[in-house]
């Protein structure tokens, strides 16, 4: 047994009673590094001129008879949906697909409400007026005048 006191004796005499134990040193992290950036990307500054003008030839081509600038700013790609009629792929045939849908109408002038653009792409909201002189959608000639309201989708690729 007096092995045992001896070995604890000498255990406990290695200890400092001394409690005032200074602080550890400062981590080695940089704080700055979780800090968040408080910058904005403002994003592409919109349509470029040549979008702008797309936009704007497509509705003035609308009021033509024969639609004559609209194929001008249609891609080879593009589709055409419209509620009760086909789908329309490819520039002739969304060229055919315009004219069922406005053909019908005499003496027809567009005017643009509002239109949102964005980089790439436009929501152009219409006005039409015209004269119903052929059938349109099934409906026979009327031969009154129409209004119609609408709005165009129209996305754009300045290339």
């Amino acid at each position: 047994m007096l092995a045992l006191t001896t070995a604890a004796l000498a255990l406990t005499s290695g200890c400092s009673s001394d409690t005032s134990v200074g602080a550890p040193p400062a981590a080695p992290v940089d704080w700055h590094g979780f800090e968040v950036a408080h910058t904005f990307e403002a994003g592409p500054p919109g349509p470029t001129d040549k979008e702008r003008k797309a936009g704007d030839t497509y509705v003035a081509s609308l009021a033509a008879p024969g639609m004559p600038g609209l194929a001008a700013v249609l891609d080879a790609d593009t589709h055409f949906t419209f509620p009760g009629m086909a789908d329309a792929r490819g520039k002739d045939a969304v060229v055919k697909a315009h004219d069922a849908l406005f053909g019908a109408f005499d003496g027809r002038a567009f005017v643009q409400t509002r239109v949102f653009r964005t980089d790439s792409a436009h929501a152009i909201e219409w006005t039409m007026s015209g004269t119903q002189a052929r059938e349109w959608m099934g409906i026979p000639a009327t031969n009154k005048p129409v209004v119609l309201r609408g709005i165009t989708l129209l996305w754009t690729r300045d290339e």
